[in-house]
């Protein structure tokens, strides 16, 4: 009995020890969600030195991506995508992270051929979509963006993100009353992130609807902000202070 008892423990002690990344990792994951980044990142890096799953290691690089650590996140991508042995779901992942931060940084002619080659490869998910239908945007070209997010569209047109982009793309290609029907159903569901309220404003704006355009740049501002955020927090100051001002001349 007692060799069995030791027999265990040492099989406990192995297990824990073989584990280890993985209950910081999970830790490190929890305290991100929590609310407390800093802590989190820390842990997360740490688990990253013990050695993480390459899936496991795209979700930390993310998570250095959306609070702001770009050079962090980019040398763990560039690491995982140097590597040899990577699935093809987790290297598309990988590529996927890389056109994000490159979209970041203003790297578009890159972040657009990363896309692109993962749509040649025939990747496509929701997250996928989202990030294509915004690099589309980007780019300025109404036929281009047209069809991207057109298409995105049809793939989810529950995800809150590709209606955002669809709604914004209606709205550049002078579809104002579409765009107006995409986002009162889209601020319906009450988005929790500021691009939405802030292209919406554009929208309303732009109808004349300065009073309800103001009303969504404040809820804008109530949402976080992060590295993977695509306007900043000044941009909706900006058009607050300015809608403010034009209202208080009138």
């Amino acid at each position: 009995m007692k060799l069995i008892f030791i027999i265990l423990l040492v099989l406990l002690l192995w297990y824990c020890y073989k584990k280890r990344s993985f209950f910081t990792y999970r830790s490190g994951v929890k305290e991100v969600v929590a609310g407390d980044p800093k802590k989190g990142l820390e842990l997360l890096r740490k688990a990253s030195q013990k050695g993480l799953s390459p899936a496991q290691e795209v979700q930390t690089a993310y998570a250095e991506l959306k609070y702001g650590e770009l050079s962090r996140a980019k040398e763990k991508l560039n690491l995982l995508l140097l590597g040899s042995n990577l699935k093809p779901d987790i290297k598309y992942q990988a590529r996927l992270m890389m056109a994000i931060l490159r979209l970041q940084v203003g790297e578009l002619d890159e972040a657009k051929e990363s896309l692109e080659t993962l749509y040649e490869k025939g990747y496509r998910t929701t997250n996928f979509y989202a990030t294509y239908g915004y690099m589309a945007i980007l780019t300025g070209n109404q036929e281009y963006l047209k069809t991207v997010n057109e298409e995105a569209y049809q793939y989810n047109k529950d995800n809150l993100v590709i209606c955002d982009n669809y709604g914004l793309s209606l709205f550049l290609l002078g579809e104002q009353e579409a765009a107006i029907s995409v986002y009162e159903e889209l601020i319906a569901k009450e988005p929790k992130f500021p691009e939405a309220y802030y292209n919406y404003a554009c929208v309303l704006e732009k109808a004349g609807d300065t009073a309800k355009a103001k009303q969504m740049l404040e809820r804008s501002l109530e949402q976080e902000f992060s590295g993977v955020t695509t306007i900043k927090q000044e941009q909706v100051n900006e058009m607050l202070t300015r809608i403010n001002s034009n209202t208080e001349e009138q």
